[in-house]
């Protein structure tokens, strides 16, 4: 479980929770250390900057996150998958991008820039994109030129547009309408979530 620019806060761990109450073992990444969680502040927005400036640190700490759960003596290392949000969606299709030997990837309103040190291997990863028709960080020209990559990648992936629906729309801690206005369509909305949980539920239980 990767969580989105603010860290490993509530909403990540409330996920992370969901899946062990289903009998998945379940990690959260600490994307910055020590457990730094920012809130929905400009500090968020800078450090994922700064880590988006640096490529490869974000694939380096979900590869991170992935080799300690695989370690777990509870684990079965050949049936995991990876699960992000926003910058952490990034981070698990750069994961899916990379070819490592994981079952499946869940983006939830992930940015879709491409990370990929050298040239593209086969991928491995089946793939769940989950994304907002109104969100402002993920355009449907990114889509678009997602679809594409995946098509000429000849990967699994299945892409769920949600429409009337900005970013961060399963950020229960982010009330629609109270961010600021020029980020754009930004915030919780609840029918979305939903649905968007109960399709990843059904992917996990179908491919991992």
């Amino acid at each position: 479980m990767v969580p989105e620019a603010p860290g490993s806060g509530p909403m990540p761990r409330k996920r992370a929770e969901m899946l062990a109450g289903m009998g998945f073992a379940a990690l959260v990444v600490d994307l910055y250390g020590d457990g730094l969680f920012t809130g929905y502040t400009p500090e968020a927005n800078d450090r994922a900057q700064s880590m988006l400036a640096n490529p490869g640190l974000l694939l380096s700490r979900v590869e991170a996150g992935v080799g300690a759960l695989a370690d777990r003596p509870e684990v079965d290392a050949k049936r995991m998958a990876a699960i992000g949000y926003c910058l952490g969606g990034k981070g698990v299709l750069d994961l899916a991008r990379s070819g490592k030997a994981i079952k499946a990837v869940v983006a939830f309103h992930g940015l879709l820039t491409a990370y990929r040190a050298g040239p593209p291997p086969a991928l491995s990863a089946k793939i769940l994109l989950l994304t907002g028709a109104r969100d402002p960080l993920v355009p449907t020209a990114d889509v678009s030129a997602f679809c594409e990559e995946m098509t000429a990648l000849d990967a699994e992936y299945r892409v769920t547009i949600f429409g009337k629906v900005g970013h961060a729309f399963t950020s229960f801690e982010v009330p629609r309408g109270t961010m600021p206005a020029e980020l754009g369509d930004f915030g919780f909305d609840a029918e979305a979530d939903a649905l968007a949980w109960a399709e990843t539920v059904s992917f996990l239980t179908n491919e991992v």
